[in-house]
């Protein structure tokens, strides 16, 4: 895992008190052992945005003279060496967000030139850099990429498309017609952001789009995926959020292909106990829908929640 962290001290007279900036770092093992070596010596401060496990992608930001600044996308190679992604002859800005093998990903802008910001891919070095920016969009950035696959957001008007890079440059738009879309990571073919405001994956093209959304609990309302993995097994585990007007708030979710439901638990978290009931009478007078809570409301397993499964519900309430 890559990100960063206020690196702390004690500031000069006559400010006096904790300063600190944000300093590049990563995390390792099932313990999560963390490491500073990211950090480079020079800049204002730095931030590690995307790894595959190997090379990390991140931002150098320096601040030549005061209040300019000026941000540089970088490789690191763990544990400590850094490589230089910004081509100065090129842009004036550049971020890295995402590892791939042999390649990295992100944005660059260039003021002198009236470019704003537009999707850029590296291998290994600054003299790299590619400009892969769509045409006819005014802006583009990428934010993630595995398997061949990058993926990330370009703007046509006031309306985010959603952008998938196959092989690296080959551009797919995966925003559905009529509506607005992000593309935020990628693996095992798959790619998650939103749609329309609502958590969504793809399998590669815009007609492929499903509403993560759609198998939360009722209560949950717009909400984004930031993250996805598939495992050797095909098992993929979606991370982001959901908004909950009740509670006004977004709640962490993950979602889990071919999870198991277990019967009686209409809640779906897990446990079987007195919080399932209301979702159980609301299955059984058809006012919840969700697909989660009806399958875990099946009790007796003939494919119908109803009148049959009450008296097996109440058993596994009551643990007999």
């Amino acid at each position: 895992m890559v990100g960063w962290f206020w690196h702390t001290y004690t500031c000069p007279p006559p400010v006096g008190g904790t300063c600190g900036w944000q300093s590049a770092a990563y995390w390792t093992g099932d313990a999560l052992a963390f490491t500073e070596a990211l950090h480079s010596s020079g800049p204002e401060y730095d931030i590690a945005v995307g790894t595959d496990g190997f090379g990390v992608a991140g931002t150098l930001t320096y601040e030549f003279t005061e209040g300019t600044y000026q941000s540089r996308a970088t490789l690191w190679i763990p544990p400590g060496s850094a490589i230089n992604l910004h081509n100065a002859d090129l842009a004036s800005q550049s971020a890295a967000s995402a590892v791939d093998g042999d390649l990295q990903f992100g944005s660059y802008s260039n003021i002198s030139s009236g470019i704003s910001t537009r999707a850029a891919r590296w291998s290994g070095n600054a003299a790299s850099m590619t400009d892969i920016h769509p045409d006819g969009f005014v802006r583009s950035w990428v934010s993630g990429a595995a398997d061949g696959h990058a993926v990330g957001t370009a703007v046509l008007g006031a309306t985010n498309h959603a952008i998938l890079w196959a092989g690296g440059s080959a551009q797919v738009d995966l925003t559905p017609d009529g509506m607005a879309a992000e593309a935020v990571d990628a693996h095992g073919g798959l790619q998650v952001g939103n749609v329309g405001g609502y958590a969504a994956i793809w399998a590669g093209n815009a007609g492929s789009w499903f509403d993560l959304s759609s198998v939360l609990p009722p209560e949950y309302g717009s909400g984004r995926a930031d993250a996805i993995e598939v495992d050797a097994e095909g098992k993929i585990v979606v991370v982001g959020s959901a908004y909950v007007p009740a509670r006004t708030r977004s709640e962490a979710i993950v979602w889990v292909s071919g999870a198991a439901v277990t019967p009686g638990d209409a809640n779906c978290d897990g446990f079987v106990d007195l919080d399932d009931i209301s979702p159980f009478t609301g299955v059984l007078l058809s006012t919840d829908p969700a697909s989660c809570h009806v399958a875990a409301s099946d009790m007796n397993g003939d494919g119908e929640p109803d009148g049959l499964d009450i008296a097996i519900f109440v058993n596994a309430v009551l643990g007999l």
